[in-house]
């Protein structure tokens, strides 16, 4: 029996990759199957000995699969093969881990790239990548992205209805990629609404684009409303660190990586009256390095405890014991439940670090 590898991608929303190593084949395409109760925005990037190039994005509804066949390569000479995947605005619990071994250049909207090593122009940024293996079969290497509930393809596409329509204030009920007679009540009664000539009967099928496409148009509206944005302003790439008031602790997460001229949502939840707190850094290197000073920073007088790696932190006493850091982070008081904090340059006269309108 063949060992499958699993590889953990996505902080929050823990997915895996079950895959197989890759063997000498005459393949002609990947496949990727998404087996999780999210839509997935994928990027790819392909090793040719020491040249790298990237294409994306390729959109992934919970219960389908993709053939994604690269211009230009034959996979079998290919030495590694990497992923990226694209945060999306309208969940409220999906954030992608920033941590990673890899950085390539992408492309805010669809793209090739035959050397993603470097950045050239001003609409592309360097996103994190995790290396990802496929398994040859049937002159196709294949990968399954799933998550912690191992959903079968029908489940998934069930579940991935149910996420959407929670968000969306659509249902209550459970996300666990079954049907039942209050979800289908539910469902169509928003269909019935929004999408009167779709039919119903399509509902869990895969000609049901329309209405994943109307209830992520209804997230989206919701979520637009609630929580913390951060914008970059700079030409840099931007690392930061986000919290806030959890149960009497101070809750910090990173690190978050903010692509030039681009904005991102890092706490989804509705702020309310609380303190959110944020320290961030910019390098001309995509990748993160927390001991060389950056060329531009943002904080505060408040001294909280950071790593180097992917992290939550709630406790900020001794940070150096350990084997923590310090560093100062601003704090904002807010009684709202949406916020937004532009980075621009904290030296330059006419521009604010902080814009709290």
């Amino acid at each position: 029996m063949k060992k499958i590898y699993y590889s953990t991608i996505l902080l929050i929303m823990t997915i895996f990759i079950s895959s197989f190593h890759i063997k000498k084949a005459e393949a002609q395409s990947l496949l990727l199957c998404n087996y999780s109760s999210y839509i997935l925005e994928v990027a790819i990037s392909l090793q040719k000995i020491d040249t790298f190039s990237s294409i994306g994005w390729y959109i992934f509804l919970p219960g389908r699969c993709k053939d994604i066949e690269p211009k230009n390569s034959v996979l079998e000479d290919l030495d590694s093969f990497y992923a990226s995947f694209k945060e999306q605005d309208y969940y409220n619990d999906y954030s992608v881990e920033i941590h990673s071994n890899r950085f390539f250049c992408v492309h805010a909207d669809n793209f090739v790239l035959e050397d993603a090593s470097q950045c050239s122009d001003p609409d592309q940024y360097y996103a994190s990548f995790r290396e990802i293996f496929f398994n040859e079969d049937n002159k196709k290497f294949t990968a399954y992205i799933s998550g912690d509930n191992k959903f079968t393809t029908e489940e998934a596409n069930i579940a991935g209805l149910q996420r959407l329509a929670s968000i969306a204030n659509v249902s209550n009920v459970k996300i666990d990629g079954k049907k039942s007679a209050a979800f289908d009540k539910d469902i169509n009664a928003f269909i019935k609404k929004n999408l009167p000539n779709f039919d119903s009967k399509d509902s869990y099928t895969t000609k049901n684009e329309k209405l994943y496409s109307s209830l992520v148009t209804a997230a989206r509206e919701k979520q637009s409303k609630v929580g913390l944005f951060v914008c970059n302003n700079t030409d840099l790439q931007i690392w930061g660190v986000f919290g806030a008031q959890e149960k009497k602790k101070i809750v910090v997460k990173g690190w978050r990586q903010i692509a030039t001229n681009s904005c991102l949502k890092v706490i989804k939840k509705p702020l309310g009256k609380n303190t959110i707190y944020y320290y961030a850094e910019a390098q001309k290197k995509p990748t993160l390095d927390v001991e060389k000073k950056p060329e531009m920073r943002w904080g505060g007088n408040v001294k909280l405890c950071i790593s180097e790696n992917s992290f939550i932190i709630d406790n900020h006493t001794n940070c150096e014991k350990k084997n923590l850091i310090t560093r100062g982070f601003a704090d904002i008081k807010v009684n709202q439940d949406f916020w937004i904090i532009h980075f621009g340059d904290p030296n330059a006269k006419k521009e604010t670090v902080l814009d709290d309108k």
